[in-house]
């Protein structure tokens, strides 16, 4: 049946749930006319997929409780980290058997745990020139790290745990924080134990111990996880404690000379933030909040780098003795090198470095099939003044 076999197919491309609706009710054959092909009837049939029990309990869950701003109390709907892998283990028979294959090179074990990455983004579907988009959404994936990195660049290999609307996240007080938050609870605290003891996963006939190991996002995203000042502070950058913005002066004023400027080049001056140093900051502006006047707070926020936000991650009660925030963050090299530009800059120098050797575009060969290069480009990048 055609319908059935367009709803069953694997995701080429993008479409609307309207359009979706509009192609089935054109391709659906003769004996298909009672077959119902609208948004809402496809939307139940989700719903009634996901309403599947586990031996770890039910997929599809909601949390509520968030403490809103303006407007109604937010639900959100997610998907549980162990039923969920427990689930695409039992109906993706190609997942399990990959996850066997992992599971010989890397063996999981209470001791030696595989690591849970999250990626979180906003995704902007429609138009994108839009004045005010209200169907933009936050969106939070989880994957493995032991897939290995060929695996984790495919998108089946990232399993969406939940997405909600940006319109309502700014409902909520201190946004992105405090959802993120509620998300670290369920993986740092509910879920912990069942994903450190080992997951019995179906058909793979292995058993999966697996903890939080990454926060993969862009800069944005990140600052919103943590609330770090970033651009809009001293300290742009949370990892670091010593990097200062160059336009604030005060490594020009800092007598002990451990302050340094984000110009200077010089990694090996760079002092890096460690977890306990950050959670240490973050309990001291919590303290400091009641003491200081409003001005003087603001002066030690933009001081330490951090915004205080009292729903956020770093100043949960039920978080503070399990959160890694330095150890779990990673800035998402793709959104730093190729969407921001530096990985076209940089080639473009390249370029103009090669055309000064007398190599025009059309005679570069990167990636000759016998490793070598018709142009000895290899030789000319070791080239003492290429170098400089």
């Amino acid at each position: 049946m055609a319908a059935e076999r367009l709803l069953t197919a694997q995701r080429k491309c993008f479409v609307s749930q309207r359009a979706l609706a509009e192609i089935l009710s054109i391709v659906k054959d003769d004996d298909e006319e009672e077959l119902a092909t609208s948004r809402q009837t496809l939307k139940r049939k989700r719903e009634r997929e996901l309403q599947m029990d586990t031996p770890y309990g039910p997929l599809w869950r909601t949390m509520t409780g968030f403490v809103m701003e303006k407007g109604k109390p937010l639900t959100v709907s997610y998907l549980d980290p162990a039923a969920l892998l427990w689930a695409v283990c039992r109906d993706g028979q190609g997942f399990a058997e990959f996850l066997v294959r992992r599971n010989m090179l890397h063996p999981s074990g209470p001791s030696q745990p595989w690591s849970i990455c999250l990626y979180m983004d906003e995704v902007s579907p429609g138009n994108q020139l839009k004045p005010s988009n209200d169907r933009k959404l936050q969106v939070i994936y989880m994957s493995l790290k032991q897939l290995g990195g060929l695996a984790l660049s495919k998108e089946d290999s990232w399993l969406l745990v939940s997405c909600i609307r940006s319109v309502d996240v700014k409902r909520c007080a201190n946004g992105m924080a405090q959802v993120m938050k509620r998300f670290l609870e369920v993986f740092l605290v509910e879920r912990r134990d069942v994903l450190r003891s080992g997951l019995l996963l179906p058909t793979a006939n292995m058993t999966l111990c697996c903890n939080l190991g990454l926060i993969i996002a862009d800069e944005l995203a990140l600052k919103q996880l943590w609330e770090d000042k970033g651009a809009g502070g001293n300290k742009l950058c949370f990892k670091c404690t010593n990097v200062v913005a160059e336009s604030s002066d005060l490594h020009n004023h800092d007598h002990a000379g451990v302050l340094m400027s984000h110009a200077n080049p010089d990694k090996n001056r760079m002092i890096l933030q460690t977890d306990g140093g950050m959670m240490k900051a973050a309990k001291h502006l919590a303290e400091q909040h009641a003491v200081l006047n409003k001005g003087q707070f603001k002066t030690r926020e933009m001081a330490l780098g951090l915004n205080y936000v009292p729903h956020g991650c770093l100043y949960s009660e039920s978080l503070r003795d399990q959160l890694k925030p330095i150890t779990i963050s990673m800035f998402d090299w793709m959104h730093c090198f190729l969407v921001g530009g530096v990985m076209q800059h940089e080639m473009n120098c390249l370029r103009v470095l090669l055309k000064k050797e007398g190599i025009e575009r059309e005679q570069m060969c990167l990636g000759c099939p016998d490793g070598n290069s018709r142009v000895g480009l290899l030789e000319l990048l070791w080239k003492q003044e290429v170098l400089v």
